[in-house]
């Protein structure tokens, strides 16, 4: 009895001290099984959420990406707009015609580095030509603990035929070449629009899969946590009485 009463007065003890009736899974195995299962879950919940911070920051340095690329083909229409616009409009192969043109293939160049970040693989992955990027293209992320996904569709908004299609002008191009670059601009603006507005679309359920997951967290750790809990008004009678 002396030995039944030591071994519960040890228990009853480190109850007391540590605030949990289950310090081991000879305190309460089914419970002790339960409370590391949430513990499990809520790790690995926390793991995908993780991913989802990192594939949420990909997604806003692709949409700052975009917004920059927009900015530089308003800049690109105006540097041919010069051209024509001008009265009388610069002659072909005047120094000011080629200088314009020149800006307008340099901030083309632009368009096709920024849309290539080696420093963020995520949102390279979304801008990228796969056909110049190996492994660019639409991106499957894991979102919930079963295994439920969504996808990163691509955005392609390089200058290629698949992106945004602006070719690069000569230092040749006649007055009706600037005009068609021109509307080309105008279409590339509208696609530029589109996809932005896609990407916003397929980050929305990033976002609402990591909120959704931070609430799962809260609920199983405080499961886990009220299955070990200790009473400590019982566990203090506990000991007073095995005494």
């Amino acid at each position: 009895n002396f030995e039944r009463s030591g071994r519960t007065l040890d228990g009853v003890s480190t109850e007391l001290s540590t605030g949990k009736r289950i310090n081991a899974a000879k305190d309460d195995p089914i419970g002790w099984s339960k409370a590391q299962k949430d513990r499990a879950s809520v790790s690995g919940i926390q793991s995908i959420n993780e991913n989802l911070t990192r594939v949420a920051t990909n997604v806003r340095t692709a949409d700052n990406v975009m917004d920059t690329i927009g900015r530089l083909m308003a800049q690109m229409k105006a540097s041919l707009e010069r051209i024509i616009k001008n009265y009388p409009p610069y002659p072909l192969g005047s120094p000011e015609r080629v200088e314009y043109l020149r800006a307008f293939n340099g901030l083309r160049r632009q368009i096709d580095d920024l849309t290539i970040p080696p420093q963020d693989e995520g949102a390279r992955k979304i801008m990228a030509d796969p056909a110049v990027v190996p492994g660019a293209g639409d991106w499957e992320v894991i979102v919930g603990e079963n295994g439920s996904r969504v996808v990163i569709r691509s955005e392609e908004v390089h200058t290629g035929p698949t992106g945004l299609d602006i070719p690069a002008l000569p230092d040749t191009a006649t007055d009706g070449e600037i005009e068609a670059a021109i509307d080309n601009l105008d279409a590339a603006q509208r696609t530029l629009d589109a996809r932005r507005a896609g990407l916003g679309g397929d980050a929305a359920g990033v976002t609402l899969s990591e909120a959704w997951n931070s609430r799962l967290i809260n609920v199983q750790t405080a499961t886990a946590e009220k299955l070990v809990v200790a009473d400590m008004n019982q566990a203090a009678a506990e000991e007073k009485s095995v005494e």
